[in-house]
Formats: structure tokens, sequence, C-alpha cells
């Protein structure tokens, strides 16, 4: 039986951008509450600004990716019935949909290191990694279900199909792989964790993914014939994104012993230079 046969596709759809729109809010609020500290310049000595002004950004992306998630599952919900193509096109939400849950869990990670709370500090990178890892198997799922539909088989058809399986799982694996070594190898014995342009930069890209992924859904999708089936090349692009941002945030999350502090004068001062004034 087709993913599309045993389930409502509309009401996922529907449900999924109620869920974004809560995400949407929390962000919202986190952000106004720590500008609101950073404008009391509060000289705490268990909070360290620069972390904030790092977790304030997060946050933002957070609000707009699951903002933007949460209006495109709502288009995805106008479809006129429960079909494939309305299936398929719930891939472009689910990849703004799981950066949010990723940049949530970052964000809750850097806050806990911006308020030196060690104690909580571990567990939480524990389960930000176990988060990193579930967010991007449920994408590559989803990818799976929808290549099942373009197929006409059962999603568990496909495990005798290795070139499918190998083009989803490989990129996926390489890039947490990556990851993680580059951050074991150079950031953690340097002791140079964190890099604010390079952080700038994650953000950035992770905002204009989010945007891309709308853009298609907007321009290419919903205006094309009825059935229209996504390329498998699509999938595998947006598969093969998803795992280099995630691998690329791998590099953000904090040690245990909250070493942010080893941040280097130049690369300090892009974060600093408006409080050198002060």
């Amino acid at each position: 039986m087709l993913p599309n046969e045993t389930h409502s596709v509309l009401e996922i759809a529907r449900l999924d951008s109620a869920i974004t729109g809560i995400m949407a809010g929390f962000a919202l609020t986190i952000v106004v509450l720590l500008v609101e500290r950073l404008a009391n310049k509060s000289s705490d000595v268990h909070y360290d600004a620069t972390l904030g002004k790092a977790t304030i950004l997060v946050f933002v992306a957070a609000f707009f990716t699951s903002t933007l998630a949460s209006f495109l599952f709502g288009v995805s919900a106008a479809e006129k019935e429960n079909s494939a193509r309305a299936f398929m096109l719930l891939m472009l939400p689910a990849f703004a949909f799981v950066l949010s849950v990723v940049l949530f869990s970052l964000g809750l990670v850097l806050l806990l290191a911006a308020y030196k709370l060690k104690y909580a500090l571990e567990p939480a990178r524990v389960i930000l990694y176990m988060v990193l890892c579930l967010a991007l198997f449920n994408y590559i799922y989803t990818a799976s279900d929808v290549i099942a539909v373009m197929y006409k088989v059962p999603s568990i058809a496909l495990l005798s199909q290795p070139p499918v399986v190998l083009s989803l799982l490989t990129p996926s694996a390489i890039c947490l792989f990556l990851g993680y070594i580059i951050r074991r190898r150079r950031y953690k014995p340097s002791r140079v964790q964190f890099d604010p342009r390079w952080f700038r930069g994650f953000i950035l890209v992770d905002i204009i993914a989010s945007a891309v992924v709308g853009v298609l859904l907007t321009s290419i999708l919903i205006s094309a014939p009825p059935d229209l089936f996504v390329p498998f090349q699509l999938i595998l692009v947006l598969v093969v994104g998803l795992s280099v941002l995630i691998g690329w945030s791998i590099l953000y999350i904090p040690t245990s012993d909250v070493g942010y502090a080893e941040i280097s004068s130049t690369q300090g001062a892009c974060f600093e230079s408006e409080n050198g004034s002060t």
C-alpha cells in the first residue's frame, strides 16, 4: 500500500503548520527576552554576553525557518485532494521544519552555555547529538516515502534497491562524520571552538536554504501540472543540503567546560566591536 493511501497527507500538513507556528512563537519569545537582557547590560558574572548574542542569532533563524515552514505546510495543505502530488509537496516544507528543530536544539544548548550551567550542558549535548541524527533520519525516511510514491511501490520495497538507499544514506553519513572529525581534530585541540564570522555565515546559509525551498515550492511545483513528480535529483540535493547544514552545526556545540571563552581577540572583535566604545 502506498504512503498516500494509508493516511491523509492534507491533515498532516495542517498539523505540521500548527506545530511550526507554535515553534515560531517560542523562538520570538526567547529572542525578546535575550535582547532585553542584552540591552540591560547585566554585569552577572554567570552570563557570557558573547554566547548570548550567538544564541539570539540562532533563535532569530529558528523564528524565520519555523514561520516559513508553517506557511509552506499551509500551502501544501491547500491541495485539492489527498494525492501523491500532495504527499511529495511536503518534502520542501519538511526541509525548513527539520532545520528549525536543529536550530532550536542548538539554541537551547548555547543558552545553557551562555549561563554557564555546566551540570545541564553535558546531558543537553547528548540530547542534541541524538536530535541531529534523528532529524536527519526522519527527513531521509520522508524522502524514501516520496521515492516510493514516484515508483508506485511500497516503501519497504526500496530496501531491495541498494543504489537508492546508498544515495540517500551516504551523503548524510559523510557530512555528520566530517563535522565530528573537524570538531575533534581542529577545534577542540586548538581551543578555538567558536569563530563568530563562520557562525554568522552558518546562520545566513540556513536562512537562505529555507528561502530557496520556499521559492521552489511556490514558483515550480505549485504552478506545475497536477501529475508532476518531484525529480529524484531534487530530492537528493535536498538531502545533501540538509546533511551539510547539520554537519556544519556540530562545530558550534559547546564542550562540557564551556570552552567558548577561548575566542581569539580578532574573532571576538566581530561580536564585541560595538562594546568597545562603552
